[in-house]
């Protein structure tokens, strides 16, 4: 029997991006992060040592996978939001294209690395499982939006999202993982955090421009939810492997390491665990339906069939959020009071009510 609830919206902060990441099981994440080499005259694109000139697009992303299975990398893609956007620039799919290996799967404590296509640097091309298209708009299999989010600069969120229906692209887009912040164009052109080493007393800065970062060894999950912009630090999960010494010859251009994207688990200080099944996710996403949308009225309407949702929440890009508990019941429809949000773009976030703690995100537009 369904049961109808009318439930009024109060704001609060979220919790930690962190403590949420740990609660919903295991899942790939994003390990390295490499956005450096930035030659800005024509002799200073030529690395030390010869070798083919740079285009200044020396970039990488590392994903990490800490779970027991082998995990097929067709589900998922990587995607770039660009300069505060709240919707994606490019986009493309995970597909390996480089190398002997004949297939998309990525094992238990293996890395998988994304390229940009103009990268030049050995310690990317020799570590690079994937070299994503040109700066697009790109049409190819592997293409979702434009192409080439690999060329992200260090203003630009760069999310990790699996999709339900098994190959990108298909069903339902889920975060598993963020570096930086939808819809934030930070100031100065990067996310940092500035930290005193504990032994030197020398402020040390972690950024996403111009370094590479490693995810911190007890990192074992992704951010799950967008971060508060206000309370966004880089350095909470992030460290610095290496950076741009700010020289303007080629070898000071050319002076920051890439070696981490390597690997990650000899240093990874985590648990593996289990990867929920992607039929329980398409499950879980087709029993929910979000309406209307857009939504210009006062109430947005929740409606389940048989699923069982332990909780959903509507969230904007600055952390606040509207949380529902609905009863245990599997089906529910349910009335969200949302005359006090004001318009523009939000996630609904539903989490699901068994063991598996299942999280999927609806985009809905208010009016």
């Amino acid at each position: 029997m369904k049961k109808l609830y009318i439930l009024a919206g109060a704001f609060f902060a979220t919790t930690s991006v962190f403590a949420q990441a740990q609660s919903y099981g295991y899942e790939l994440f994003f390990s390295g992060y490499n956005e450096g080499a930035h030659p800005s005259t024509a002799p200073g694109n030529q690395p030390p040592g010869g070798g083919t000139p740079s285009a200044g697009t020396e970039r990488a992303l590392q994903i990490f996978n800490p779970t027991v299975s082998n995990v097929d990398m067709g589900q998922y893609s990587v995607a770039r939001y660009s300069n505060g956007s709240t919707t994606v620039f490019q986009e493309e799919r995970c597909q390996r294209n480089v190398g002997t290996n004949p297939n998309n799967t990525l094992s238990q404590g293996d890395v998988f690395v994304i390229s940009a296509n103009a990268a030049t640097l050995p310690d990317i091309l020799n570590n690079a499982d994937q070299i994503t298209s040109p700066y697009g708009p790109v049409t190819n299999s592997t293409v979702l939006v434009q192409g080439g989010p690999v060329t992200f600069d260090g203003n630009d969120a760069m999310v990790l999202r699996r999709w339900t229906g098994g190959v990108a692209g298909q069903g339902t887009p889920i975060i598993v993982d963020i570096i930086g912040v939808i819809g934030e164009n930070p100031a100065g052109g990067a996310w940092f955090t500035n930290t005193t080493d504990p032994v030197t007393g020398m402020t040390l800065t972690v950024s996403t421009a111009q370094m590479s970062l490693r995810r911190k060894s007890h990192i074992t999950g992704g951010t799950t939810t967008n971060p508060n912009p206000a309370t966004y630090e880089i350095g909470d999960e992030w460290e610095v492997y290496s950076a741009w010494n700010k020289g303007t010859t080629a070898a000071d251009y050319f002076a920051q390491d890439y070696t981490n994207l390597a690997g990650h688990a000899s240093f990874y200080a985590g648990d593996y665990g289990t990867l929920a099944p992607v039929g329980r996710l398409e499950d879980f996403d087709k029993g929910i339906n979000v309406y209307p949308n857009p939504v210009g009225g006062q109430y947005l309407t929740v409606k389940i069939e048989k699923t069982k949702v332990g909780s959903f929440t509507i969230l904007n890009a600055l952390g606040q959020n509207i949380k529902v508990t609905p009863t245990t019941n599997m089906d529910q429809e349910i009335k969200v009071d949302v005359s006090s949000l004001k318009p523009g773009a939000y996630f609904v976030k539903f989490v699901s009510g068994d063991e598996y703690r299942t999280t999927i995100y609806k985009r809905i537009i208010v009016q």
